[in-house]
Parts: C-alpha cells; structure tokens; sequence
C-alpha cells in the first residue's frame, strides 16, 4: 500500500501570523525575512541617527544602506548630510559623485570627484572614474588629461593604460 503526503505550503502571510501547523514552509518564509530584515536595518539606521544627529558616519551607512536598495535620490540626501557635518571626508564625495553618476548628473557628479582629489590627491582611482565619465561622453582630450594624471600618481596601473589606449 502506497500512501501519498500532500502539505499544503505556508503564504507569507500565514507564516507572518505564526501559523506554523504544516510540516512543509513555502519558499515565501525566505523572502518575508529577507524584507523583514532590510526594513529592520534601515529602522536602526534611522534610530541611530536620531540618537546622534551629528555623526556623519550613521548618515553615510544610511546611505550605503540606500545605495545598495539603488536608491540614489535617498543615498545622495543622505551623504549630502554627512558632508555636511564632514567636510574633509573625500570618501564622502565620492559616494555622492557615484549617486549623481546613477541619477544621470554627470556635471554634478564631476565636480563631487573633483572635490575628493583635492581631499585625496594621491587617488588614482578618482581620476580614472572622471576619465571613464568623460570616455561615455565622447569627450576624450578631457579623459586623456585626467588618465595622464592619474598614471603620474600611479604608472603600473594597467587599468589605466587600457583607457588611456582606448582614448587615443
């Protein structure tokens, strides 16, 4: 004699309720914590800030918290704040230059960039971003510029030997 099991498989809202009378969870319990946990993150983000509103750094990890959902109006707003309160954190900008890139402002983003060299100088990789901005818009003697300066900072970077080449 055969017997045949057939479990019924939990929603996300019985598995929210606790209803946890089936043998067998439905592959919503994944999702349901996976959410439930990025909405609890950004809520101590939050908390942490409303605890210390002037702790750049608690802006920024809200930010990359944004950056990492793709929201970039959000993640923007918040480094905005955190320049704010860290003026002389080139990392800062940084994440704001890659949030206006991913908002379409390329000047907005340039000039984010620009500000983390004078911060940070000795940054290869800032000019190179610039220059791989300038490549997309076809403005290449601006790109060969910034690739020139950046392999002065570091000449063994193939990276930038490999746009430098595509430039030319």
């Amino acid at each position: 004699i055969l017997f045949f099991f057939f479990f019924k498989q939990k929603t996300a809202y019985e598995i929210k309720e606790c209803d946890w009378s089936s043998d067998v969870c439905s592959s919503d319990l994944h999702a349901l914590l996976l959410l439930n946990s990025i909405k609890q993150e950004e809520r101590i983000l939050k908390q942490q800030i409303a605890d210390d509103s002037f702790n750049a750094e608690k802006y920024a990890e809200l930010a990359l918290y944004y950056k990492k959902e793709n929201k970039f109006e959000k993640t923007a707003e918040y480094l905005n704040r955190a320049v704010k309160l860290d003026s002389a954190n080139s990392a800062y900008y940084t994440g704001l230059g890659e949030a206006y890139i991913n908002l379409n402002k390329k000047d907005k983003a340039v000039s984010l960039f620009r500000k983390a060299i004078t911060l940070n100088p000795e940054d290869e990789n800032l000019r190179l971003i610039i220059a791989r901005i300038y490549t997309k818009h076809n403005l290449n003697l601006s790109a060969i510029r910034e690739l020139q300066a950046a392999k002065n900072i570091n000449p063994d970077n193939a990276e930038i030997r490999y746009y430098l080449a595509l430039a030319y």
